[in-house]
């Protein structure tokens, strides 16, 4: 989506949303997998006041970046993703 050529808040929509999605249809697992250890559902319970700080944040640096730079942003941490990935594979694969 980062070559559409979308405007910021667009693409920032569209990705919460795909993002938004697929979290939900991930819940339905992930509570029968939490049902039988129940100390994942505590921590989800402590995590989640964090959840407005990450709200906050998103907000805060949407706001601040212009369109090019968030799209830079986003392909260096695409990369970085992307580094960390390969590097995981190797990792699993050879050793």
């Amino acid at each position: 989506m980062l070559r559409r050529g979308l405007d910021k808040t667009i693409y920032a929509g569209t990705s919460a949303v795909f993002f938004a999605v697929g979290n939900v249809l991930k819940l339905p697992p992930y509570l029968y997998i939490a049902g039988s250890t129940p100390h994942l559902l505590w921590t989800a319970l402590i995590l989640s006041p964090s959840v407005p700080l990450g709200v906050w944040l998103g907000r805060k640096f949407h706001d601040r970046l212009d369109g090019p730079q968030l799209f830079k942003l986003c392909y260096v941490l695409l990369f970085l993703a992307g580094l960390k990935l390969a590097y995981d594979g190797v990792r699993g694969f050879f050793f």
